[in-house]
This record gives structure tokens, sequence and C-alpha cells, in this order.
């Protein structure tokens, strides 16, 4: 990674842990992503966990492919297949401050994995609220 992808990865992940911050996450969960870039999975209320392989893989997919940075993941069982919502910040510095309106609003735009059925993943904004350090799905 050339000088300038590693300053603006940096820029992404400081922008990523402000976000993290307004969304009332445990300050544990804040410094092991900006120490260790870890993203770790909210569930039922809230509780958090580490991602399994195969959410790994869909965080590093959706990263390759979007050229973001996910920081927070929310696993969900829905009747068409188990959905990990992905939180990220985008390439795109210029849509950050629409974005972070959009987490103040807690209708962030997220990129849904479906574990189950991937071809009915798909990107658009989620409602969520903060719950025992981590995210809920509220829509």
């Amino acid at each position: 990674m050339d000088a300038k992808n590693q300053q603006d990865r940096a820029k992404m992940v400081e922008e990523a842990v402000g976000r993290m911050c307004r969304l009332g996450m445990m300050p544990q969960v804040i410094t092991k992503f900006r120490k260790q870039g870890t993203v770790l999975k909210s569930e039922t209320a809230g509780i958090l966990y580490d991602l399994n392989d195969e959410e790994k893989k869909a965080v590093a997919d959706w990263e390759e492919k979007s050229g973001g940075i996910v920081y927070a993941a929310i696993l969900s069982n829905m009747v068409f297949g188990r959905c990990l919502a992905l939180l990220y910040v985008s390439a795109e510095e210029e849509e950050w401050e629409l974005d972070r309106e959009d987490l103040d609003g807690r209708v962030p735009l997220a990129y849904v994995a479906n574990l189950d059925a991937p071809d009915c993943s798909e990107l658009g904004s989620i409602g969520i609220a903060p719950a025992n350090g981590g995210l809920v799905r509220t829509e």
C-alpha cells in the first residue's frame, strides 16, 4: 500500500471511529477497531460477538468491491435468510457529511449481505438503534 492509500485509509478509520462514538458503541469495541481493525457483529439485543469466517469473508468482499471500510455489523435472522448489515465508511469523502446526517437520524446506508441467498444481498438504508454497547436493526 503506497503512502497516499495509507493516508486515505487512516482518514477513513478515524471517520469510522467518530461514527462508532456517535452511535454510543462500547469504548472497548471502538479501541479494538482503531488499534486492530477488528469488526464485531451485534446480534439479538445488541450483544457483541466476533465475526465467524463466513462473516469475515462478507466484510472483506464488500471492502474490496466498494473501497470502503466496514466498522460494524448487525446479524439478523430474517424469513429470507441470515442478513449481515455492514455499516461502512465510503471511499468517497464528499459523501461523509450526508452519511453522518443519516447516521444521526439512525437510518444509515448499509450493505446487507444475505448469507443464505447471496443474490439477494443489497445496498440500502436501514433503521438502527444503539443497545447494550452494540446495535440493533429497527427496520
